[in-house]
This record gives C-alpha cells, structure tokens and sequence, in this order.
C-alpha cells in the first residue's frame, strides 16, 4: 500500500505545483501610485472608508476621480481618500494618451489563443509523458501507471496554461496595434479636415477683402 501512495502523492503534488502557478499568473493587476493615475485608466480603488471603487476614470480633477463602473454607474472618489490602488499597468496609444482595457478586449481576437493552447498542449502532453516514464523506470516504483498518468495530467495541464498565456499576449499585443493604428489615422484625417478648413477660411477672408477693394 505504501508503494503505491508514493507515486500518487508525487502526481499530486506536481499537480499542485501545476495549479499554484496558473492562480499566481491568472491575476495582472498591479499597485499603482494615485499620482500618476489618468483619464481612461482601470483601477480599484480602496477608499478610507473601506469602500472599494472599482472601474474606468472617465474625468480627474485636483480633488477628484469620477470612476464609472461595470454597471455604467458614475462614484466620485476623492484623492486625499484614497489608500490604494491597483489595477493593469496603462497602455498608450502614440499620442500619449490611454488606451481603456474595454477598447482592447473590443478590439481582441482570440486566434492565437486558440492556436498556442492545441498546440502547446499537445506538445507539453507529449512531452509530460515522456518525462513521467523516464521518472517511473528510474525510481523503480511498482506503480508505473499513477506516476505517468499523473505527470502527464499535471504537465499537460500546466504547458497547456503557460503556452495560452503567451497566445493571449500575442492577441493582446495585436490589438493593440490595431488600436493605435486607428488612432494614428484619425489623428491624420482630423488634421488634415482641420488644414482644409483652414485654408477654406483663409480663402473665404481672402476673398472678402477682394471685394471689399
């Protein structure tokens, strides 16, 4: 009976392993200094009070933060209140300001996700698998089968996690060059609407003065 509880207490563990790292890495926020928070940013606010505000700066003020959150529902938060907060890191766009998380997740698409997941799960399967009957033949445990199966589970389970992650970068990053590409062009178009009608205004002064002659 021992023999066989060792190598299951292996699997298990490496399967704990396995989930331990997928909660450390499923969360992105990070502390953020309220100084240097800006309009568009996502942030969780905790309020003195204890209240947490969580949500989109839609306006900041000397005094305040107008936070409109997932409901669409505008808290005032005032600064000298604030004791912490947390949120993702800001993305920018060329012209310096914040790219909002909703307009990334709008603008995401999920097909490398998709891809790096059935892939990297194959190969991590594949690759566990391997691993896991070197380990058995090795130690010489009885119980072959707990120990290959198990790390196998456990390996497939985390490569399968990890290589998504870096598909979900890819998709972030993705969008948001799309994003600041967009951007970028109405930026052109907005100054080059604001030229033509400048010149139309100078043409039309112009113009005037002709006749006034």
């Amino acid at each position: 009976m021992q023999k066989h509880s060792k190598p299951c207490f292996k699997a298990f563990l490496i399967l704990c392993l396995g989930l331990a790292t997928f909660v450390m890495h499923c969360s992105n926020n990070k502390v953020l200094q309220k100084s240097n928070l800006k309009k568009g940013q996502t942030v969780a606010l905790r309020m003195s009070s204890g209240e947490r505000v969580t949500g989109i700066i839609i306006k900041s003020t000397e005094t305040d933060f107008v936070i409109r959150d997932s409901h669409g529902q505008a808290w005032k938060a005032p600064k000298n209140r604030i004791v912490s907060a947390t949120g993702p890191e800001p993305v920018y766009d060329l012209s310096g300001h914040v790219i909002p998380e909703l307009q990334i997740k709008a603008a995401k698409h999920h097909k490398n996700t998709f891809l790096f997941s059935i892939s990297g799960g194959l190969l991590s399967m594949g690759t566990s698998f391997f691993l896991s009957s070197m380990i058995s033949r090795s130690q010489g445990d009885d119980n072959h089968d707990a120990v290959i199966y198990g790390g196998t589970a456990a390996g497939t389970i985390l490569g399968t996690f990890w290589f998504s992650r870096i598909g979900l970068a890819k998709d972030r990053n993705e969008a948001i060059k799309t994003i600041r590409e967009e951007r970028y062009q109405e930026s052109v178009l907005e100054e080059q609407e604001r030229k033509e009608q400048l010149e139309e205004e100078i043409n039309r002064l112009q113009k005037q003065i002709k006749e006034k002659k």
